[in-house]
């Protein structure tokens, strides 16, 4: 979260801005096989901002390396895309993201 926290102003200028996040961590716990979905506000964004996705993830990678995270978490990170519109189209995070 500190990782998200801390791009949060680069990604909220971006175009689409990404205005949210949602962390999956790995079901045992452990810094591996972590999944970050970046969100944009509408569905029709989510499509251009995953084109984005090789330059967001070494975003998250470096900053992920910055703060200690061992080398399998950083090459393992997921990124992902959705929309708050497809989310609520879902009916809602909790089911969405499950």
């Amino acid at each position: 979260m500190a990782c998200f926290d801390h791009l949060q102003p680069i990604l909220a200028r971006r175009d689409p801005p990404v205005v949210d996040r949602e962390i999956i961590p790995d079901f045992g716990g452990g810094p591996d096989g972590l999944s970050i979905w970046l969100l944009c506000s509408n569905s029709n964004e989510v499509s251009h901002l995953s084109v984005q996705h090789d330059e967001l993830r070494t975003l998250f990678v470096d900053a992920m390396s910055s703060r200690g995270f061992p080398k399998a978490a950083c090459e393992s990170l997921r990124v992902l895309f959705t929309s708050h519109e497809d989310i609520e189209a879902g009916g809602g995070r909790f089911y969405f993201f499950r």
